[in-house]
């Protein structure tokens, strides 16, 4: 649900005009719980529009129909929240935290020049991710801007739908996985056949040793080993961090502030 919750939050926090769609978002918001044993004609009805103007809305957002919308509507997730209740939990978490930084700071020079490299010649820059990592990508994304180079954001889960047919030998697709999940939100996606059979430029950034999901992309880049209790969020922060540093080490002097 937290990419679904993500996607209409970052409609609205988007919108130019709080047009039809605008209030779309916002009233799915509200009634988000209710969503899972809605049909489709009664949460138009809460929306006051037509069946066929909400369906047109999750097709706007990356949603297939209706069905697909529910289904990320009913995913459960746990939450991520730091769970610290004396000084022991406090000192492991840190250490933990500090653990994935020194991994992340001894990740090898050459891996991220390559990354950096590969960056410097996309033609287009696609950002995968899933959940908590939108917040550190919008980080990510200024700072590739600021150094002449657009990349985009894709918040859907059936990217592999809408772009794939798109996608060019010169592209660069920079997928961030703590786990792996994201290549396995919908059981019914393939979405390790889509990543192999991309002409483009594949990078991962992950935790996951995963042999058979690291053999899919041409660079992985580790960030750590621990992602419990948010420590994720912090993680992939730095590795982009250690990205843009590599990325500016080559390019220079930013273009934008």
């Amino acid at each position: 649900m937290q990419t679904l919750i993500y996607t209409l939050l970052n409609y609205i926090n988007c919108s130019i005009k709080k047009d039809t769609n605008y209030d779309i978002a916002k009233t799915l918001l509200i009634h988000l719980k209710e969503v899972p044993n809605c049909s489709l004609e009664e949460l138009a009805a809460l929306c006051h529009v037509s069946d066929s103007t909400l369906h047109r809305f999750f097709k706007l957002i990356g949603y297939k129909n209706y069905k697909h919308f529910r289904q990320q509507a009913s995913r459960k997730e746990l939450k991520n929240y730091p769970q610290i209740y004396n000084f022991n939990e406090k000192q492991s978490y840190l250490q933990h935290m500090n653990e994935n930084m020194r991994l992340i700071e001894v990740e090898p020079i050459y891996q991220l020049d390559q990354a950096a490299i590969k960056i410097m010649q996309a033609d287009n820059i696609y950002l995968l991710g899933y959940g908590e990592f939108q917040y550190p990508a919008l980080y990510f994304q200024k700072q590739l801007y600021s150094h002449g180079k657009l990349s985009e954001i894709v918040a859907k889960v059936n990217f592999f739908d809408d772009y794939i047919q798109g996608i060019c030998p010169t592209d660069l697709i920079i997928v961030t996985s703590i786990n792996g999940q994201y290549l396995h939100l919908n059981s019914d996606q393939a979405y390790y056949p889509s990543i192999q059979k991309l002409p483009c430029t594949k990078i991962l950034i992950t935790q996951s040793h995963d042999p058979s999901l690291l053999a899919l992309f041409d660079i992985v880049l580790f960030c750590g080993k621990y992602s419990h209790n948010g420590l994720s969020k912090y993680a992939i922060m730095r590795i982009y961090e250690r990205l843009i540093d590599r990325f500016h080490n080559k390019i220079g002097e930013n273009i934008y502030e």
